[in-house]
């Protein structure tokens, strides 16, 4: 990842301007939403990122906590160091969704999934451009690295794995990503729960067609 369009993104944004329009009834503002059913206070919600527990000692709970606190949407990474569950104790009110990938070991992706559903997250956040470990000249350099009372706790909420606290996004055994993937991989989640699906990681608009063909309910772009 070379954050080539991180700076455009920025370039981009740095262009735009904002052209008010004055004399307007204003004493009415309404900023609150819906997504997939669920009400939010404005269209921002928190996004899935992994290790808040380098960042806060509470980790993602504190992640939660604030999102649920001013009624916007929170995602949980895949790659959390705090439970699915530990989150929900914490912090049981709020609109929660929860990331996945999907693992050569398949029925670990469907447990994540599981354990979101039965602890009451309203979605299911696919992420569809890990198929291999992404290059990252700046964290390869400095990999992330957990203390001896940190871990992956999302993860070992289903399955028993080891991980390299000095280099936590090493690729583990048993949690390599499925490299041979088809959309059909949609359906196949979709099979698995109750809850949407929401995409995250598309690029095109040719994918997102597909997206929609495939019955995805809400689709996110991103910056590579």
């Amino acid at each position: 990842m070379n954050e080539i369009t991180l700076h455009e993104n920025r370039a981009a944004l740095n262009r735009l301007k904002i052209r008010p329009s004055f004399l307007r009834d204003v004493s009415k503002r309404e900023l609150s939403t819906t997504l997939l059913g669920q009400r939010v206070k404005c269209p921002i919600g928190v996004s899935p990122t992994s290790l808040h527990c380098l960042m806060h000692p509470e980790g993602e709970i504190a992640t939660a906590r604030a999102a649920a606190e001013f009624g916007v949407c929170y995602t949980q990474s895949n790659f959390s160091t705090s439970a699915v569950k530990d989150i929900v104790e914490a912090v049981p009110h709020g609109v929660k969704w929860v990331q996945v990938f999907c693992f050569e070991n398949f029925s670990i992706t469907e447990n994540l999934i599981k354990v979101a559903e039965r602890n009451g997250y309203q979605a299911v956040v696919f992420t569809i451009d890990h198929t291999t470990k992404p290059i990252n000249w700046k964290q390869d350099a400095n990999p992330p690295a957990l203390s001896s009372h940190q871990s992956m706790k999302s993860i070992e909420e289903v399955v028993t794995v080891q991980f390299d606290k000095n280099d936590v996004y090493a690729t583990m055994k048993g949690l390599k990503p499925e490299t041979r993937l088809s959309w059909d991989v949609i359906d196949k989640i979709r099979s698995q729960t109750n809850l949407p699906v929401v995409v995250k990681g598309i690029l095109t608009a040719e994918d997102a067609l597909l997206a929609v063909h495939h019955g995805v309910s809400v689709m996110t772009l991103i910056s590579i």
